[in-house]
C-alpha cells in the first residue's frame, strides 16, 4: 500500500473514532509525511528514513512535542499493520 492510500486509510478511520482536535493535530505531520514519502510503499520505508523525517519536522520543538508526533507516526504504522 502507498504512502497516500495508507494515509487516507487512516483518516477514515479516525472520522469514528477520534474527536476533531485530534484528527487536526495530526493533519499536519500527515501532510508532511505524504509529502515526504509521495508515491512510496508503506513497507518500503525504513527506519532510517522515519527517524531523518522526524528529526527534520520536529527540530526546535520542545521534547514533549517531539514525542507526540512519534506517537501519531507510530499511530499510522500500527493501524497500517
Amino acid at each position: 500500500m502507498i504512502v497516500q492510500e495508507a494515509i487516507e486509510h487512516y483518516k477514515e478511520h479516525q472520522n469514528s473514532t477520534v474527536k476533531k482536535r485530534t484528527q487536526q493535530s495530526y493533519k499536519n505531520l500527515m501532510e508532511h509525511f505524504q509529502k515526504q514519502f509521495p508515491d512510496r510503499d508503506i513497507e518500503s520505508i525504513k527506519s532510517e528514513e522515519l527517524c531523518r523525517f522526524l528529526e527534520i519536522h520536529t527540530e526546535g520543538l520542545a521534547k514533549s512535542t517531539r514525542r507526540l508526533r512519534y506517537v501519531q507516526l507510530k499511530a499510522l504504522f500500527n493501524f497500517i499493520k
